[in-house]
């Protein structure tokens, strides 16, 4: 085999490589990806979520977020991470009762209940999705 013939060998398998190597590498690499919670006709005042990538044992995101005023009906999230397979843990927060044991200042503590209140307790749903992560946006819902 001739040296030219071996030099263009050597380069296209460089270049070849560092090709095969860059597609993998954007692949695994971080991108911003949207979780959006549909709450339906729900009267949250209250949501967490945590984005788990599967067989992970540490949360790869996750958010809280007080509604005061009541929530709307989607509510949307963006982080960064790989694509691929996640457990998304939902969990609402709406009372029953005058509002009076709404929490306050983002903090999640409860008022204290007053004499009006049927039902000064929070009501807690929690919800589990999986999910696939592409780089875009995902809609979960509890329904």
């Amino acid at each position: 085999m001739s040296p030219k013939l071996k030099s263009l060998l050597a380069r296209i398998t460089l270049v070849g490589g560092v090709a095969l190597l860059g597609a993998y590498m954007a692949r695994h690499a971080p991108h911003d990806q949207t979780i959006a919670i549909r709450f339906s006709n729900r009267d949250v005042q209250h949501v967490e979520a945590i984005v788990t990538r599967r067989d992970d044992d540490e949360p790869t995101a996750g958010f809280s977020q007080d509604f005061p005023d009541g929530a709307p009906r989607i509510v949307r999230h963006t982080f960064s991470a790989p694509n691929g397979t996640y457990i998304v843990v939902i969990t609402l927060q709406s009372y029953a009762g005058d509002g009076a044991g709404a929490p306050s200042n983002n903090q999640g503590k409860e008022h204290p209940p007053s004499a009006g209140d049927v039902n000064p307790k929070p009501i807690e749903t929690s919800f589990q999705r999986q999910v696939s992560l592409a780089g875009g946006e995902v809609i979960v819902s509890p329904d």
